[in-house]
């Protein structure tokens, strides 16, 4: 099975997924204009001035990803000074400035940003539009009717429901069934999900890295509190099983991710274990660095040792398994340099001895 995943879904202005029905309405409401358009014959330029004016008219209550009220009231009396001619002009120019002047330049800037991934999310990302710009959800009559906001409807949760499972079906669903058991463990659950996907869909060229963590969980988990679809338990809400339950590919789908899951549980109850040996360690170093007397802020791995209750080999193997997860973290200073004479057997890390340790 091909790997469901939406590519570069990592920006804020993803976020807001609401959003979609409003480019939606775009579309619809321009073709009924006697003149074909709102504004302006160019669909992008009118898209932009449109979108800018609602938010101005019916600033949302969920403003995750969308410009702030002050930019969006400043953009607006920005181009009110200028006649609906010269709008345009004024956007292309500030567009295509190499440097932008911080203030209305850089708004404007930002808010066409903004509004160009809200129609890529409505159209390439998610599919709501065709490569015609035509309406693939929701009738025209819906569309005129609909009242500007950030809610939505049931009947509009399983819509947008459909569209994330059938191009995001894979991370999406995965991020979903996970979230019990990283509130279980405690894990931090942009890293449990990426595990997760690197072990059962991998996808070339999609480069995992630490960096964009968060990013990728952070738009999914938004788009998971607005269509409520996980319970206060962490379990999968009765909207998601039915949506799943009535199509056999997401049916399919959802049984084989939670086939995965179970096979990885193992693996997140180790990390469990691993994460709370880690805030030990921390919190003993803190605690034992307030009494320190070493002037270079070195404790000895001894005095740690004694407090996490570990002995010898077992410690020294989480030594090396907490020097290689946290070092890309912080600096890790080890030494073996004591200033008394100290017999006890050294731990060794990446086959160096060592005592005593400094984190930065």
């Amino acid at each position: 099975m091909k790997s469901l995943v939406l590519h570069s879904l990592h920006r804020p202005y993803h976020c807001p997924l609401w959003i979609i029905k409003w480019i939606c309405c775009f579309y619809a409401r321009r073709e009924k204009c006697k003149i074909g358009y709102f504004f302006y014959a160019d669909d992008i330029i009118d898209l932009y001035f449109t979108i800018i004016y609602w938010l101005k008219k019916s600033y949302p209550n969920d403003t995750i990803g969308i410009p702030s009220k002050e930019a969006i009231y400043s953009v607006c009396d920005f181009f009110d000074m200028y006649t609906k001619k010269d709008c345009p002009i004024k956007l292309k120019e500030i567009l295509q400035k190499l440097k932008r002047e911080k203030g209305i330049e850089t708004q404007v800037y930002s808010t066409y940003k903004a509004v160009s991934y809200y129609h890529n999310l409505a159209s390439d990302k998610l599919m709501f539009l065709d490569k015609n710009n035509h309406i693939n959800h929701w009738t025209i009559n819906s569309l005129l009717h609909f009242k500007f906001g950030s809610s939505i409807t049931i009947a509009d949760k399983k819509i947008y429901l459909q569209q994330i499972l059938k191009y995001d079906g894979h991370f999406f669903l995965s991020q979903c069934f996970l979230y019990k058991y990283i509130k279980k463990y405690d894990i931090k659950p942009d890293e449990a999900v990426f595990d997760f996907m690197q072990k059962y869909y991998p996808i070339p060229r999609f480069n995992y890295t630490s960096r964009s963590h968060q990013n990728y969980y952070v738009v999914r988990k938004h788009w998971v509190d607005l269509l409520g679809v996980i319970t206060p338990s962490g379990s999968p809400s009765k909207l998601l099983h039915n949506v799943i339950n009535n199509n056999s590919d997401f049916l399919k789908l959802s049984n084989d991710i939670n086939r995965n899951i179970d096979c990885f549980i193992s693996n997140l109850k180790e990390k469990y274990k691993f994460q709370k040996s880690v805030n030990e360690f921390y919190s003993t170093y803190r605690m034992l660095l307030k009494r320190n007397e070493d002037i270079n802020g070195f404790i000895n791995l001894y005095d740690i040792r004694s407090f996490m209750r570990m002995g010898y080999d077992r410690f020294n193997i989480f030594l090396n398994e907490f020097y290689e997860a946290e070092r890309v973290k912080r600096d890790i200073f080890l030494i073996n340099i004591v200033s008394t004479i100290d017999q006890r057997k050294r731990f060794y890390v990446r086959e160096t001895p060592v005592l005593k340790i400094k984190i930065l």
